[in-house]
């Protein structure tokens, strides 16, 4: 699982929050849309990279290892 959530954020959320980023380097002023659109990508890359490490962290065997962490 933890697997899966990095490639696809490796390959997929990381890579279109910068391809999102191209227009807001030609224009002085961007429109709302892209500003919403690229919020979105970089909340989606956040929120995986959150989901993994909360997972590693409530791990049974994990928790086995550091019970007060």
């Amino acid at each position: 699982m933890f697997a899966n959530k990095a490639l696809d954020m490796f390959t997929e959320a990381i890579p279109g929050t910068l391809s999102e980023l191209w227009p807001f380097a030609g224009e002085p002023f961007s429109n709302s849309i892209l500003t919403v659109s690229l919020l979105i990508s970089a909340m989606s890359a956040a929120m995986t990279s959150t989901s993994m490490f909360y997972d590693i962290d409530v791990a049974p065997d994990k928790r086995k290892n550091n019970p007060k962490w």
